[in-house]
């Protein structure tokens, strides 16, 4: 059976099934965790061993292995030992994608009958099992797998309510917005983050764009990947606080002109490529063939649509002509900030 850490409806559902059973001591005799975003796989693994087996009795009862340091021997032999005055054994793999397929072949017949008195939890993190193995297939049979997706912007929302509820307190549609903006599709970060909040804010409180602003607002880092999505993604405002941000500091967020129109040139090439490769191809191979990460593709798709192919080209030019103004030609000696100024204004206008 499987749980789906960020379903496309309702991202946190079954994440949150899955930890409430954790939470109330339920655990499974094989537990399954993988997929794209590590963090829903992390929180569920980080909860069962510090639940499933008490403290006093971990040195008997408890193995924490490494995939890329162990074998399937070794697993099973964990796995099959009997519990030492306690109900059940825990055994954690941790980074399993470092297993060979050879070594979950061995496992394959254990995953279909695991023994009741063990918890055998797997974590692939960053990696999605092929549902075409035999190890996948018995461990479908009579395990849990719980699939950890990435988050997607429309499911945002959803996400942090729900976590910041977790953590006692209400959020204003404003700070969410905030949030979403400051911090984006991390889970991570957001959670990070949100415990900032939860520590300087009473229980039961709502979470105001004030408070975001107070106690995250100073701490704000940009870099020029985020100025390239906000020009790409057209955001104005965004894009005017990215800009301010660096002409305050030029040495923040690792800024330097060569690099920001490097990677402004990067973002619009890749997306006249897109252009140029049209609607023959399905969203995976379109990441693969213009060089991004598939979850990035929604992204250059908005890319695309903000910018036809004569105003990427438009767009080429004035890149070339700041690029040349920062190494000093046809430029009296306007500073980078100004030079930021002026190119990530012509960029919107193009």
């Amino acid at each position: 059976m499987y749980f789906r850490a960020a379903i496309e409806s309702m991202p946190t559902a079954t994440y949150r099934d899955l930890l409430q059973r954790v939470t109330a001591g339920q655990f499974p005799s094989l537990l399954i965790l993988h997929g794209e975003e590590p963090w829903f796989a992390g929180r569920i693994q980080e909860e069962v061993e510090r639940r499933c087996i008490a403290p006093e009795l971990r040195d008997f009862n408890q193995s924490i292995l490494y995939g890329r340091d162990t074998q399937a021997d070794q697993i099973l032999e964990c796995a099959r030992r009997f519990p030492m005055m306690s109900e059940r054994v825990l055994v954690s793999v941790r980074e399993a994608q470092g297993l060979s397929d050879r070594e979950l072949e061995k496992l394959a017949q254990y995953v279909l009958q695991p023994v009741p008195s063990t918890v055998l939890m797997m974590h692939f993190s960053g990696k999605a099992l092929d549902k075409r193995k035999k190890f996948t297939k018995n461990a479908e049979k009579s395990g849990v797998l719980m699939l950890s997706e990435m988050l997607r912007e429309r499911n945002l929302p959803d996400w942090i309510r729900a976590y910041v509820h977790e953590l006692g307190l209400g959020v204003s549609p404003d700070a969410i917005a905030l949030l979403t903006e400051f911090v984006g599709c991390q889970p991570a970060n957001l959670a990070s983050d949100l415990g900032i909040l939860a520590i300087n804010l009473s229980k039961g409180s709502t979470i105001q764009a004030a408070d975001v602003e107070k106690y995250l607002g100073a701490s704000r880092v940009y870099n020029m990947f985020e100025l390239s999505k906000a020009i790409g993604l057209r955001q104005t405002a965004q894009t005017l606080n990215i800009v301010q941000y660096f002409a305050r500091d030029p040495k923040a967020g690792s800024f330097s002109m060569p690099g920001c129109i490097g990677s402004l040139y990067l973002m619009y090439a890749k997306t006249l490529h897109l252009h140029e490769l049209g609607n023959r191809f399905d969203a995976q191979s379109l990441a693969q063939r213009i060089g991004i990460n598939p979850f990035a593709l929604n992204d250059y798709l908005s890319y695309a649509r903000n910018y036809p192919p004569k105003r990427i080209k438009k767009c080429l030019q004035i890149l070339q002509r700041y690029d040349l103004k920062s190494k000093g030609l046809d430029n009296p000696g306007t500073g980078d900030g100004e030079l930021l100024r002026e190119m990530s204004f012509r960029l919107l206008s193009a």
